[in-house]
């Protein structure tokens, strides 16, 4: 019996880019229903996280929001709670799985993260109310 076996170190070079990857959704925002669009101003925040940006290939926010008056403007944003600021967002009066551009390159490791509903023009009737059916933030990383 001929038992050949040749045993080797597999080195990074010797796998092609990405052949590793995921795909990690991160559901923040469910059903925030009735939310005040008659004012601007943050609505909701979700819970904080970090995002460990080692193999992160892309970071995209995809929300479906409605309004019930057609001049309110409702964001959905990444929001660095470190730094106080927004990475990015989708945003419009309504939006159907919208997704953002992607945000990967301005995520800073380490840093507290949050996903808000921010209404960045309130409609002129009183009472309006923009409702958030989801949003959630898809992280992709790869590795070699």
């Amino acid at each position: 019996m001929n038992n050949l076996i040749v045993r080797r170190l597999i080195l990074s070079s010797d796998i092609k880019a990405n052949a590793i990857s995921f795909i990690m959704p991160l559901l923040l925002i469910y059903e925030q229903l009735g939310l005040d669009a008659d004012s601007t101003g943050v609505n909701y925040t979700s819970g904080k996280f970090k995002i460990d940006t080692n193999g992160l290939k892309s970071a995209i926010i995809r929300a479906t929001w409605i309004a019930d008056e057609p001049d309110s403007v409702t964001a959905i944003e990444l929001y660095d709670e470190t730094a106080g600021s927004v990475v990015g967002s989708v945003s419009g009066n309504t939006g159907t799985d919208e997704e953002s551009s992607d945000l990967s390159g301005a995520i800073t490791s380490g840093h507290l993260f949050s996903l808000r509903i921010n209404v960045t023009t309130a409609s002129a009737t009183t009472g309006a109310t923009t409702s958030v059916m989801y949003a959630i933030l898809e992280l992709t990383y790869g590795y070699s």
